[in-house]
């Protein structure tokens, strides 16, 4: 995953750009905008813009750089935003800079497209609480970074174009995103440095996998790895999040994924299709505590849950956690394999550098399973305190026949 660093490294390159001609600013009605240029605060106050024709900066670089317009509304009419890129490799058809509580509504942004590392981008910078409704983006990545806190990204469709979020309190609703070119992508909608009140509701992903196993790790897969991601900021900056009710289907990875600490997070009512490994999974960084996962419907993947530990400790880091964490009623069908699903639901091993994390930083115990529906054998749970039977209405198969470690599979279950 790109660091923050390096996403916003080409905002901050110099750029060029035109003034807006001058335009009558009467505050009875929109002042509209006819070229590419710099927005800044109109002299008498009005704070309703509008497009009244297509816009394009073919050269690459910006188009639209919205600086300091609080409270401002930008109704696109449906008109369309588009950037090249430049020799720099800047592509922003808009940015919005320092203008708290701004809405973009209505505007069709339209990005180039260089490689799977270089595309446009929509940078929203140091402008809390901005609402992004109703657009489509044709290619260009949604960037939000970190002090933009409270963003509502609702009702917007996004065709080959992700959604990516550093601000606390992020909220995707409604959303619809479809990746039909054959490229490959991250994610659809990413969360990521940590922070509370994250609300990923009722959005609907497409993530463009056509089937294939993976291979060599990822390399060369067409569509979406993961279609939600979710990111702890480090061991002492968690992320807790709501994620409900959002339709997953064609990914090649899993249908959500949660990495580093996460806490206080509920994941409910999802509907996952078609994830290439797993429907709810986390391999990097995982320590989970008091989350709930409730009410998901996963299918033709090859298991319903895949949690493992691929790396040590980090800096900071002195305990891993899977503790106090309730999944009930979650129901795996159509079951497929993948010979990359870890049979694990614990801190087994480090993938990256073979050193386990040793017991004692470990910390795993009133976790409860159910009334969950696995369709195959039950989770391998390790260590063995790692899980709590709960109700006992757990549906899966028995061990594996001749399993050397058949207390491995602790779930009381009743056959599928």
């Amino acid at each position: 995953m790109k660091s923050l660093k390096s996403i916003f490294a080409r905002a901050a390159l110099p750029v060029m750009l035109a003034m807006v001609p001058a335009i009558a600013s009467a505050q009875s009605s929109p002042i509209p905008i006819n070229g590419c240029g710099v927005i800044s605060p109109d002299p008498g106050g009005n704070k309703n813009y509008v497009l009244t024709q297509n816009l394009n900066a073919p050269g690459g670089g910006v188009c639209l750089q919205f600086q300091g317009v609080a409270n401002a509304t930008i109704d696109g009419q449906g008109h369309a935003v588009a950037a090249g890129i430049d020799a720099s490799g800047i592509s922003n058809p808009l940015i919005l800079q320092n203008s708290p509580s701004a809405t973009i509504k209505n505007v069709t942004f339209v990005g180039a497209v260089g490689t799977n590392t270089l595309r446009s981008q929509i940078l929203v910078q140091n402008s809390p609480n901005v609402n992004i409704v109703s657009n489509v983006f044709n290619n260009p990545e949604l960037v939000i970074d970190q002090p933009s806190t409270t963003p509502f990204i609702g009702g917007n469709t996004f065709n080959n174009a992700v959604g990516y979020s550093a601000a606390d309190h992020t909220a995707f609703l409604g959303n619809t995103f479809a990746f039909t070119d054959g490229r490959q992508y991250g994610w659809a909608i990413a969360i990521v440095g940590g922070g509370s009140g994250h609300n990923i509701r009722s959005n609907t992903i497409n993530g463009g996998w056509d089937g294939q196993p993976q291979v060599e790790d990822g390399f060369n897969q067409m569509g979406c790895d993961d279609g939600i991601i979710l990111t702890g900021g480090g061991p002492n900056d968690p992320i807790s999040a709501y994620v409900a009710g959002n339709t997953i289907r064609n990914v090649w990875d899993a249908g959500i994924e949660t990495l580093g600490r996460v806490t206080g997070t509920t994941i409910a009512f999802n509907n996952i299709d078609a994830a290439g490994e797993a429907g709810i999974a986390s391999y990097h960084g995982t320590s989970w505590s008091g989350n709930t996962v409730f009410g998901n419907n996963v299918s033709h993947s090859p298991t319903l849950f895949a949690f493992t530990r691929e790396d040590p400790l980090q800096d900071g880091e002195s305990l891993a956690y899977f503790e106090n964490n309730v999944f009930t009623e979650n129901t795996l069908s159509l079951a497929t394999f993948s010979e990359h699903v870890p049979r694990v639901l614990g801190f087994l091993f480090s993938k990256s550098d073979g050193v386990p994390i040793p017991g004692s930083a470990i910390v795993a115990d009133g976790n409860s399973f159910n009334s969950n529906t696995f369709s195959i054998t039950g989770p391998y749970i390790s260590p063995h305190s790692l899980g709590v039977d709960g109700d006992g209405n757990n549906k899966c198969l028995g061990p594996p026949p001749n399993d050397p470690d058949p207390a491995s599979y602790p779930l009381r279950c009743t056959p599928p």
